[in-house]
């Protein structure tokens, strides 16, 4: 999705090596915004496809067990970050930290995630508009993945 879209590129901005979960159509995208690998999250479970082997997961689903299929996929003293719903709590034995998202405006951020855009390290998609009558075909759009981004819907 669009966050996602801008979650890769601000890790890989960051430094940091990427493993995505995307339908297969969108692998390409992904590689393209730098992910080193990108797993179909309707074939294998990532979790065995990677076993505890990530630093870190930014879960943007948050529902469906996500969070807690997260942790498998941790090394000991990672992160989990969910976003959209509250968080898991770990085994006791596990050393990982799990945490949510607040988001509050923050100038010195935003300034820094403006100056990516600005260099191109960071691409941002653009929304398509439709007329408020074509709401339902809007809603088709964003359902079939042919509109990526946003839909905007104008009087």
């Amino acid at each position: 999705g669009g966050v996602g879209y801008l979650a890769v590129q601000l890790a890989v901005a960051l430094g940091a090596r990427v493993v995505a979960t995307a339908r297969g159509e969108d692998a390409a995208l992904l590689r393209e915004l730098g992910a080193e690998r990108v797993l179909d999250y309707r074939g294998e479970p990532f979790e065995k496809a990677l076993g505890p082997t990530l630093d870190a997961v930014i879960d943007l689903h948050g529902a469906d067990g996500y969070p807690q299929r997260s942790l498998e996929v941790l090394r000991d003293g990672g992160t989990l970050v969910v976003v959209p719903s509250v968080a898991p709590r770990p085994e006791p034995e596990r050393d990982v930290r799990v945490t949510g998202v607040m988001v509050e405006p923050d100038r010195a951020d935003l300034e820094a995630v403006a100056a990516l855009i600005a260099s191109g390290a960071v691409r941002v998609r653009g929304a398509r508009t439709f007329p408020l009558r074509e709401a339902a075909e809007a809603h088709r759009a964003l359902e079939s993945g042919e509109v990526r981004g946003k839909a905007v819907l104008l009087p």
